[in-house]
């Protein structure tokens, strides 16, 4: 792995542990559709961070 793979991972994984925690303390106190929508985002997010497409990588990451 090289190291901007694993800064990226790590972005995404960031991004979805605060979306997460966002998500979740809104759902607590105020009951409203776009909750889901921040948590089913943060998913994605962490679905990105942990099993990242080699695909996806080539394209967020251009080294040519």
């Amino acid at each position: 792995m090289n190291d901007e793979k694993v800064k990226l991972r790590g972005k995404f994984l960031l991004a979805a542990f605060i979306l997460f925690l966002f998500g979740a303390i809104l759902e607590m106190t105020i009951s409203f559709p776009g909750n889901r929508i921040i948590l089913i985002t943060s998913g994605i997010l962490y679905y990105l961070g942990f099993i990242m497409p080699e695909s996806l990588t080539k394209k967020l990451i251009s080294n040519e």
